[in-house]
């Protein structure tokens, strides 16, 4: 099969695995999807295996994430989600990568591509803006979403945007003191970075979303 192919392929299971119901929120529908999914990060983001691991909550590791300056050019990156199991899902652009501007990551595009976008928008004593966006192949609709992230650290929920406002919490993205066995081997616990979700939200965007927040805060500050 043409790696074209394969993308496309890979592109079109992801959509219809984790599309979501963009469903606003009014006073006669307060019921708020249970957040049953986690994944989790270490907090440490240095890179000893040459990549970032995203775990399950039983320690499977269920993606790889890389991002990285291209040397000599100010603000280029690409950033990379890839998985044990299919390889490289997609990669990330950008040419204006840099702390404290206007910061937009999007997807090298190809046939049959949701044509992913990362925006952050800093505002200087103000907390960061973050939102995302990709279309959905089967629907050809674009979904849009936002995280609102907290004013003093990087913890704050994520929500379905509809009509140019939130609607549905979709996850949660916490700090967190763990002790799952897999985790550590004695009894100190290990600093991460939690993203909760629900069952039919994009999950694959999400732990993108959890990376590059994780990646931009340590290398930029809050």
């Amino acid at each position: 099969m043409q790696f074209s192919n394969m993308l496309t392929f890979v592109s079109l299971l992801m959509a219809i695995s984790f599309t979501t119901k963009v469903i606003a929120v009014d006073s006669h529908n307060s019921t708020q999807p249970a957040l049953s999914k986690v994944y989790i990060m270490r907090q440490d983001t240095h890179f000893p295996k040459g990549h970032m691991e995203i775990y399950g909550p039983d320690g499977t590791v269920l993606y790889r994430f890389v991002n990285y300056l291209q040397g000599g050019v100010a603000g280029y990156s690409m950033t990379v989600l890839s998985s044990p199991s299919w390889g490289e899902l997609f990669a990330l652009e950008s040419t204006n990568d840099l702390c404290g501007h206007k910061t937009v990551h999007k997807e090298l595009t190809h046939p049959g591509s949701p044509a992913r976008e990362f925006k952050i928008n800093p505002h200087g004593l103000y907390k960061d803006e973050w939102k995302f966006s990709f279309t959905d192949l089967r629907s050809s609709q674009r979904l849009s979403f936002r995280f609102d992230r907290n004013y003093r650290n990087k913890e704050g929920k994520i929500y379905a945007r509809v009509n140019g406002h939130d609607g549905d919490e979709v996850a949660e993205l916490k700090n967190e003191h763990r002790k799952d066995p897999w985790l550590t081997h004695d009894s100190h616990s290990v600093d991460t970075y939690t993203l909760y979700c629900t069952a039919d939200s994009p999950q694959v965007e999400l732990v993108t979303l959890m990376a590059l927040v994780l990646t931009r805060v340590a290398d930029c500050g809050i």
